[in-house]
């Protein structure tokens, strides 16, 4: 059974990867990546599976004493919406999600590799995405990306990821032009 978030995370790709799956951690877990390590209580997940993945993947889960409804799992794999895993042991909660637009699924391609086939959302994903839900803790979120990650943001993919989420320009300006002062 997986002790901490980072084996659990571990736990989580590596059964992922053994169906045939893919799988891009998201949110908390990509900016503990691009900035400063921030605690949650979740992990997020975006999921790239077949159902026959899906399938053979709910009983490596469960071998691993993960607490979910497979239901839930397959539900939203056809309509969308997300699901959740829990891990009695580190009471940590796997927020999941699969990749089901084109959108959605073209972020593998752009995901930043970790170790062990792990890998999580590229750096103007998280930003778009934080930009987008736009709750206090995710502009904290893109402005400590922007104080300490060191990398490049390439407005241009940042501009055209906001555009397609309904988010305007303006609010990415706004943070990088106070993060620069």
């Amino acid at each position: 059974m997986p002790r901490s978030d980072v084996e659990l995370a571990r736990f989580v790709s590596q059964t992922v990867q053994d169906v045939g799956g893919r799988v891009l951690f998201i949110g908390s877990m990509a900016v503990n990546v691009f900035a400063r390590p921030r605690p949650s209580n979740d992990v997020d997940l975006l999921l790239l599976m077949s159902v026959d993945e899906l399938k053979r993947w709910i009983p490596l889960l469960q071998q691993g004493k993960l607490a979910f409804d497979p239901r839930d799992l397959f539900e939203i794999q056809e309509q969308g919406g997300h699901a959740s895993i829990h891990d009695p042991e580190t009471m940590t909660r796997l927020d999941v999600k699969f990749a089901l637009t084109p959108e959605e699924q073209a972020q593998f391609i752009r995901g930043y590799p970790l170790e062990n086939g792990m890998a999580v959302s590229g750096l103007e994903d998280t930003i778009a995405y934080k930009l987008h839900f736009n709750r206090k803790h995710d502009r904290e979120d893109v402005e400590d990306i922007l104080k300490m990650s060191g990398r490049q943001v390439d407005d241009p993919r940042l501009r055209e990821l906001l555009k397609r989420l309904g988010v305007p320009f303006s609010r990415y300006q706004r943070l990088s032009k106070r993060m620069k002062q």
